[in-house]
């Protein structure tokens, strides 16, 4: 190879650090001579055109028998002990290459211990192939489906990795090295036997960044082997790569693609994945003179054509052994990939399959689902030393139970009785089991969806999740659908009228949709759809009819919501004047509605709970349920009214008297009571475990049903914990904050983007939105600490993480700003830079309003109206000097001066009017915010006050807490309502029971909780953030509360619930109408008069119900979806037939789903014990 080819290879190492937070493919850029004519590429990068003179020759040129140059040494060496580029994984080794081994090293010692790594594993007893070939083995190849032989028809399994799931991004990976004519950001599929020969060339591969895996030791045809040579050809593979990194590659290609299930079966059993291909431009085709480099590149550009059309990403298999190979990918196809309108994503496998660095290596992984597990050895030996390298039993080995799939889904089913189920989890595993329960002849099946059940699926899984459970086609069942008689189909829908429709009209022609129905719906289906199903057309067609009940949405590992943020008008928005009975039947649909939502929370976490619910004694019902003369029955006679007891009075007098409490958390309560007992009468296993299980000693469970007006202060304070704030004072549109690189800080802000300053490696700025999701572990360590403590442990932990990575200089990061400037030079550490910049950022952005904004004096008053005293415990004597200043200041925003007046009117219990009308003149406040203020009175409070009126509610008093922060002293009143409840103090008379109380007697001693201690939640370690320690199981069972509060949850009262869920002893889950925040909340409150009219959640304002519909008419008008038009017949789609290869099949179009990252769990932190802060910053 020249010598100015390689340099320019070894220039693409230092060229990663182009790598952007959003543009990973830049690691691709290359530099060439002067001579080179540069050209655009879409995302700002720069490629070169290959032309005469560069380093690349003319594609013309590019055949076989062109000549090789000579080529140079590794651009850089690396010592022994050198920290190397993936968290948890161990500095570089001394090499050693006393290498004497063959392919038929299959009979040493070596090889024995490490075929005890497959002893006690199911390995299919299928007879090696003869050559590994089609055409040499017609009777492996006729039954090649059943041997899930990739070689002959493409036949994957769901353990295999075949493509990447986001659209347009191609998985680049190089087979047969390592070799010294490429270095680009790739997955590289070494050769053993090449590594020995090589080794300081895969040494720079792997310091560069680029993922390294096995590709056998001597390139041969797997499935012709025996199990022993198998063995031998992955395990001298592994050993050969361990001893030149360190590390111990966790997946392996087979050469050629050469895999069935006996092969499968022994990687797995030996710890390595397989990863295959999608697409392959048969370059290799080139270097052994089958065809010349134009007519490869015709090729390859007909698959880049195509690969527009996939909704998935795919993985392309390209070669880096001969130069030929590496001038072709090098000048022309990665340049063709990069300038393609629109432009390819150029990623390694790891980073396309979402897969962390650290989980590629044995060493550093912390997958605890790994495969493989041997009864004999327990464990791995790598080197064939007779000592397990890698014990099940070792937290030190970094991951833990690594076990075949169907005793760790039989293992963590038994765990989560233990610990605290999380629902993205659990709901993530149930779309799962019902997708796995399909199991059609052809294995291969079709998924029909409608718009909601879309959604809901791809809340928690992804679309490649989805097509990894033999799912060849995901198609929509509103849009023009090709018959595919040769394949079952799942149906996942919402149980609409117009689903069964769909459904019966897809059976009812001559040509039928599918060959049969596997029905799933999404929660109940009415009795009547029922009917006209199994009475249809399509009855002969259905397999199975199941209800998931898993319509609700699944936000974080404790918290649910509905997602009906316009139920907040409905609950609490005056009917105009002959509008009331309408809005009554409105809001007991709505109520019922959202009650079979609650309900199906309930089923999934398999409990019949205790129903308690919140009943106001300070106001009447709100809203359409406040009592009226058009909504209320007819009086009783006046007889009546002298008799004493309610049955002596009549039914009359009952029913005419029950509208004084009708709240809606009591109808809400009672339409799930009664939807979980109709359940458990059809279900009579409902709520029931298996005697000898631990589930079964777990105590019945309690649903708290309350309001927003329960605790009107918690909406409108400033919260200081992390998660909290950012939603306060970012723009976050649910988990999305979205950012745009500036070259300095602004304030501006616009269609929910920041203008934020974010410098890459080669000073560029960039465009980054990001997802706050249980995927992030830096989000779900810190999210609910204080932002004081929040940006300690990001300190700590960006310290520790330059500790643990000795190629940087210097001291660590004093600062925040010196975070950032340290991360823009840390392009090879993509992933763990992402997380510190984006939290680090966060957190500036949100001091930075902090200081802006005087929210230290806002935060003050707002404390101090909220808990009636001072930060010193005094009672308020100057409040009113305090707060006018802050309503007089134009450096005051408006909006938190309608914050700090409707606390102040809540501390006061009401005002006099023209003590309004002052607040409102000193604070310049437009009618509209105005109205935010008035809107207290429809939920409940009192705003204006005679001086001869008394206090009007009872009020849920503040426990004295010695609060470490002066500006976070409130606690949500949910706090205070749980304390009391699992201490069995809570007022019945303020939160009744639904039907059945628990029994007075004292629960046994193995099924107690322990009581809450005396000492402050505050100066506790907090451990309410963080996951259970793997392997520390809990001594028993722990209760469940689940809490429902309808009209909106703040955040902070989620963060009491993760908090108390620890100190109490309890799992406690949080659910309501949606997630508010300050912001939210006051623009709907400006909203409420007009019954939402102007609303973000109800533009156009609540619906006007004349006549009272069935529930059924209701719910489809919910999930109401139009019918796509039929597509012109020229761009109909070609449907798969029953011959087509399950490679062609996946090739079809699919519906986009929404992303959802897989879980992992944050490792429990130690606390130093924190001291009194008070004053200046940090005075929250």
């Amino acid at each position: 190879m020249r010598a100015s080819s390689f340099a320019t290879f070894c220039a693409l190492l230092g060229a990663s650090q182009a790598h952007a937070l959003n543009n990973r493919h830049a690691g691709i850029v290359h530099k060439r001579q002067a001579t080179a004519t540069p050209i655009a590429a879409a995302n700002g990068v720069t490629l070169v055109q290959a032309s005469t003179g560069t380093s690349v020759p003319p594609l013309s040129s590019i055949t076989f028998g062109m000549p090789s140059q000579a080529t140079l040494p590794v651009s850089k060496t690396y010592a022994a002990g050198a920290s190397v580029p993936v968290s948890g994984a161990p500095a570089l080794p001394t090499p050693f290459f006393d290498w004497t081994l063959t392919s038929s090293s299959k009979d040493s010692d070596e090889v024995t211990e490490w075929l005890k790594e497959i002893e006690g594993k199911n390995i299919p007893n299928l007879a090696p192939t003869v050559d590994g070939s089609c055409v040499n083995d017609t009777a492996a190849a006729a039954d090649a489906a059943n041997r899930g032989w990739w070689t002959c028809g493409g036949y994957t399994r769901s353990t295999d990795i075949v493509a990447c799931p986001d659209k347009m991004t191609w998985g680049v990976s190089f087979d047969d090295g390592p070799s010294p004519y490429m270095n680009v950001s790739a997955t590289f599929f070494v050769v053993g036997s090449r590594v020995i020969e090589r080794p300081q060339v895969l040494v720079e591969e792997y310091m560069g960044g680029h993922e390294i895996s096995v590709h056998t030791w001597s390139h041969k045809h797997l499935t012709s082997l025996t199990n022993e040579q198998i063995v031998a050809e992955l395990g001298w593979t592994r050993h050969a790569i361990r001893s030149v990194l360190g590390v111990t590659p966790t997946t392996m290609r087979p050469p050629y693609g050469d895999i069935d299930d006996r092969v499968r079966a022994i990687s797995l059993a030996m710890g390595m994945v397989p990863i295959m291909w999608t697409r392959a431009p048969d370059d290799w085709k080139v270097a052994g003179g089958l065809v010349s480099g134009p007519s490869s590149f015709a090729t390859f550009q007909t698959i880049l054509n195509n690969a527009t059309t996939l909704n998935t990403g795919f993985i392309v298999l390209e070669h880096d052994l001969f130069q030929i190979t590496v001038d072709l990918a090098i000048g022309y196809t990665l340049n063709a990939a990069l300038t393609h309108n629109p432009p390819f994503k150029l990623e390694a496998i790891g980073q396309c399959t979402n897969t962390s660095t650290s989980n590629l290596y044995f060493e550093s992984t912390t997958n605890k689902t790994f495969p493989g597990y041997n009864n004999s050895l327990k464990g791995y030996d790598i080197n064939g030393d007779g000592v397990v390298d890698f014990s099940t039993n070792s937290e030190s080995a970094g991951f833990t139970n690594p076990i075949p799939l169907l005793l760790y889904c039989i293992l963590a089913q038994i765990r989560s009785n233990f610990f605290m189920a999380s629902l993205v989890t659990l709901v993530r595993n149930k779309f799962l089991e019902a997708i796995r329960s399909v199991n059609p002849p052809g294995k291969w099946k079709i998924l029909v969806v409608d718009e909601h059940s879309q959604k809901l699926l791809g809340s928690v899984l992804k679309q490649f999740d989805i097509l990894g459970e033999n799912v060849t086609l995901i198609e929509s069942i509103t849009n023009y659908r090709d018959p595919q008689p040769g394949f079952e189909a799942m149906y996942l829908l919402m149980p609409t009228t117009q689903n069964v429709d769909r459904i019966i009209k897809d059976f009812s022609s001559p040509v039928k949709q599918y060959a049969g129905a596997h029905l799933f719906f999404t929660e109940g289906l009415d009795e009547h759809l029922f009917t006209r199903l199994t009475s249809s057309p399509a009855s002969p067609y259905m397999c199975v009819l199941k209800e998931v009940f898993l319509n609700f949405w699944a936000t974080e590992a404790q918290a649910f919501s509905i997602q009906k943020p316009e139920l907040f008008f409905s609950l609490y928005s005056p009917p105009k004047d002959g509008t009331f009975k309408a809005a009554r039947i409105r809001i007991e649909e709505d109520l019922r509605f959202a009650s079979k939502m609650i309900s199906n929370v309930c089923i999934a976490l398999n409990e019949f709970p205790f129903i308690r619910y919140y009943m106001p004694t300070h106001h009447q019902p709100l809203g359409a349920l406040k009592p009226h003369a058009d909504t209320r029955p007819p009086p009783p006679s006046e007889s009546s009214s002298r008799w004493r007891t309610n049955l002596a009075r009549g039914s009359e007098a009952r029913a005419y008297e029950a509208v004084e409490g009708d709240h809606a958390t009591k109808l809400l309560a009672f339409f799930v009571q009664n939807n979980l007992e109709e359940y458990k009468k059809q279900n009579p296993d409902f709520a029931k475990c298996l005697p000898n299980s631990p589930e079964a000693s777990r105590p019945r469970a309690t649903l708290l049903i309350t309001d927003r007006t329960m605790d009107m202060v918690a909406p409108f304070l400033h919260e200081f914990t992390y998660q909290a704030m950012a939603n306060d004072l970012l723009p976050i549109d649910g988990t999305k904050y979205t950012f745009v690189g500036l070259l300095r800080l602004s304030q501006t802000r616009f269609n929910h983007r920041r203008r934020y300053k974010f410098q890459s490696s080669v000073g560029a700025y960039e465009d980054k939105t990001a997802t706050l999701s249980e995927s992030d572990s830096v989000w779900t360590d810190v999210r609910h600490m204080h932002m004081r403590e929040a940006i300690d442990k990001l300190m700590a932990d960006f310290n520790k993480f330059l500790q643990e990575n000795a190629v940087f200089k210097g001291e660590g990061a004093a600062s925040l700003n010196d975070m950032k400037e340290m991360l823009a030079n840390l392009p090879q550490y993509q992933e763990q830079r992402e997380k510190f910049s984006l939290h680090l950022n966060m957190a500036q952005e949100c001091m930075a309003i902090f200081e802006r904004d005087k929210l230290p004096l806002v935060a003050n008053v707002e404390q101090n109206c909220a808990t009636g005293i001072t930060a010193e415990g005094k009672s308020l004597k100057n409040l009113v000097e305090e707060m006018v200043p802050l309503l007089d200041s134009r450096e005051v925003v408006n909006m938190n001066k309608v914050r700090i007046i409707a606390l102040y009117i809540q501390y006061r219990d009401g005002v006099p009017e023209e003590d309004r009308r002052r607040l409102y003149q000193h604070a310049r406040l437009t009618l509209a915010e105005q109205d935010a203020v008035n809107g207290l009175a429809h939920m409940g409070v009192r705003i204006n006050r005679l001086s001869t009126d008394r206090d009007s509610k009872k009020k849920l008093k503040q426990k004295n807490i010695d609060e470490e922060y002066e500006l976070s002293r409130y606690k949500p009143a949910l706090k205070l309502i749980l304390e009391e409840h699992v201490a069995g103090k809570l007022d019945s008379s303020v939160f009744p029971y639904a039907k059945e109380a628990p029994s007075a007697a004292p629960l046994p001693s193995g099924l107690r909780s322990p009581p809450p201690q005396p000492t402050s939640l505050r100066s506790l370690k907090p451990s309410w953030h963080k996951a259970p320690k793997p392997g520390a199981l809990q001594s028993e069972v722990r209760g469940r509360l689940i809490v429902f509060v309808a009209g909106g949850a703040t955040f902070s009262e989620l963060r009491e619930c993760y908090q108390l869920s620890s100190a109490l002893n309890k799992d406690i889950y949080l659910g309501s109408t949606h997630m508010i925040t300050p912001r939210y909340f006051m623009n709907d409150m400006k909203a409420l008069e007009l019954a939402g009219v102007g609303s973000k959640a109800l533009p156009n304002g609540l619906r006007d119900r004349k006549n009272q519909a069935s529930f059924q008419e209701y719910y489809d008008e919910k999930y109401y979806t139009q019918e796509a038009p039929p597509p012109p017949p020229s761009l109909a789609p070609t449907p798969p037939t029953s011959r087509s290869t399950p490679r062609e099949r996946e090739r079809l179009q699919a519906p986009k789903l929404s992303p959802a990252n897989s879980l992992n769990s944050a490792a429990p932190l130690v606390k130093e014990e924190k001291k009194k802060k008070k004053g200046g910053l940090f005075r929250f």
